[in-house]
Formats: C-alpha cells, sequence, structure tokens
C-alpha cells in the first residue's frame, strides 16, 4: 500500500486583505510570512490562538519599519496569543503609532499581558495615534494598576471609541472610579465593556453612571 500524500497546508493566507496564520503556527511561520508575502495591500493581521512569540513580533515591527511600503496595517489581533509579554506589547505598539489610521487592537485573552504593558498602550492614547478600539478583555493579570495607566491616558485621547475590559478578575472599584473621571474629559469613547469584572461592586457602577 501507498501512503496517501496530504495536501501541503500554507503556514498562512491572505483574503480580503487580511493576512491569517493557519492552525496554531507560530514564530517560524509568521517570519515565513513576513519574509515571502508582498504585504501591501495587507490591512489586517489575524494571529488569533496562535503561538507565536514577543520576539517574532519585535522583528515583524523591525521588517515593516525598514520598508514603510508595506506598512499597511490597520487591524491587528492577537487575541489568546498566550506567548506575547511587554516585549511584543512595545512592537505592536510601534506599529500602531506610525499607522496614520489605525482601527482596532486586541489583546484579549493575552494571559501574559500584566501591569508593565499598558504603559505602552497608554503612550499611544496619549500621543496622537490613531487607534479606534482596544480590547483587553479576559487578560486575568492585569489589575488595578494598569487600568489606572489606560484612564489617564484617556483624559487627552480623542481617537478611542471602544474599550473593552471584560472579565480582567482582578479590576475592582477603583479602576472604574479612575475610569468614570477620565470620561469626564473624554468625548469619544462610547463604548466601555467591564462585564464580569467579579471583584467589581455597585459602588464603581455608580461612578460610571454619574
Amino acid at each position: 500500500r501507498f501512503l496517501q500524500r496530504m495536501p501541503f497546508a500554507p503556514p498562512y493566507e491572505v483574503e480580503d486583505g487580511t493576512l491569517r496564520l493557519g492552525g496554531r503556527r507560530g514564530d517560524k511561520e509568521l517570519a515565513a510570512a513576513v519574509r515571502d508575502q508582498p504585504w501591501a495591500h495587507v490591512t489586517a493581521l489575524n494571529l488569533s490562538s496562535c503561538k507565536v512569540s514577543s520576539r517574532a513580533l519585535v522583528e515583524l515591527a523591525q521588517a515593516l519599519e525598514r520598508d514603510p511600503a508595506r506598512d499597511k496595517l490597520a487591524a491587528i489581533d492577537l487575541s489568546d496569543c498566550q506567548n506575547v509579554g511587554r516585549d511584543g506589547v512595545t512592537a505592536v505598539a510601534a506599529i500602531v503609532e506610525r499607522a496614520r489610521d489605525f482601527d482596532s487592537l486586541s489583546f484579549r485573552g493575552c494571559g501574559r499581558l500584566e501591569d508593565d504593558a499598558p504603559p505602552m498602550l497608554a503612550y499611544l492614547l496619549r500621543n496622537g495615534a490613531s487607534l479606534r478600539a482596544l480590547d483587553l478583555s479576559r487578560c486575568f493579570a492585569l489589575s488595578d494598576v494598569g487600568a489606572a495607566e489606560i484612564a489617564k491616558a484617556l483624559h487627552a485621547n480623542r481617537t478611542l471609541s471602544s474599550l473593552r475590559l471584560a472579565t480582567c478578575v482582578r479590576l475592582t472599584d477603583r479602576s472604574l472610579v479612575e475610569l468614570a473621571t477620565a470620561l469626564r474629559k473624554n468625548a469619544t469613547l462610547v463604548v466601555l465593556d467591564v462585564s464580569s469584572c467579579s471583584l467589581v461592586s455597585d459602588r464603581g457602577v455608580e461612578a460610571l453612571a454619574r
């Protein structure tokens, strides 16, 4: 008997401007995409549930910086990427900062995103980056310290319209009070999701409702 040869599965695909890594691929496949893909028409990067590391994101940011004509990204989805930490967030922040128009950035479910990462995101929000939607839901290590950095940045931000912190289980009423204070000076944020933050009480909710 001859074993039937399985068809080759490409490490990534590009459809309607979105580049996706197949399955639960990681650094090697992202490096191949950076090396081989023209990127001129890539406007979104979907790495959801992939095993990419911070190092791979640093290399991506460096490659795009060397060739600005390739840097057309307006959305990055890193949902459930469990190997992404502070250095990865810093690299992605550099991509967002260079963009003229950036729609959405998701770190939803990134378990290694801790309080040392939000300062990089807060820098973007304070310094004129065009980011419109930020998703930090299910970042279980994020606490009031990190949320306070985001809240302070919202005082001066004029682009973000959606901030999701759902199921950030370490957030308390302190975070909601900080966010409520920021929203008194912020006119652009219309979606703030703090659902399923189990340590939040009526006091925090009331602060937002005022």
